[in-house]
């Protein structure tokens, strides 16, 4: 599942938009974060996505970097890049319940706590050494002093926590929505 822990990511951009919740609108935002990191990352996605994409250097060490040469590698180790021809690899994973924290200094005060997000339109850019870079949106409903806030670092590197729910809380939201579904059927 992803999780991300005190990430350096760029916040990409900060989209204000209202959602409707029956007949009430409530304030929402869409925030875009990018980043580059291991190739393992992708691991948190599915366990064969690195395998897919990247390659292992050859025993004879000829495909390798001189800078990389003698140094100790996992048995995960991937630098190589196999496709070079796909630019953009969309992935469809959403996730639901997660808490959002950005660092904002040393005493914790300043943080932007944000609960309750949702996460999807994952994009992968698969790079040469066995890096990705990672795009996704975040939608969020924060108040208006956090979003003041999250509209000041837009196109700034911040470092990005992100929570995924419990298992107990997971269980919680399907017997919410479950329940949610069961009183809309019967006002019909």
């Amino acid at each position: 599942m992803f999780r991300l822990d005190k990430q350096r990511v760029k916040l990409s951009s900060v989209n204000p938009r209202a959602e409707l919740h029956g007949d009430d609108t409530e304030p929402a935002c869409d925030l875009k974060f990018k980043f580059t990191a291991s190739n393992a990352v992708l691991d948190m996605f599915d366990d064969r996505l690195r395998q897919t994409f990247f390659d292992a250097p050859r025993a004879d060490g000829l495909d390798v970097d001189l800078a990389e040469q003698g140094t100790d590698h996992d048995a995960d180790y991937r630098p190589l890049l196999r496709f070079r021809e796909i630019p953009t690899i969309p992935w469809a994973y959403q996730g639901a319940g997660y808490r959002l924290e950005i660092d904002q200094g040393f005493s914790g005060k300043e943080n932007i706590y944000l609960i309750k997000t949702e996460i999807d339109k994952f994009k992968f850019v698969p790079k040469e050494g066995g890096s990705v870079e990672v795009e996704f949106r975040v939608i969020a409903h924060p108040n208006a002093e956090d979003f003041g806030s999250l509209c000041m670092l837009i196109q700034q590197e911040i470092d990005l926590t992100l929570v995924p729910p419990s298992p107990e809380e997971r269980a919680q939201m399907e017997f919410d929505d479950a329940m949610g579904d069961e009183e809309q059927d019967e006002a019909a």
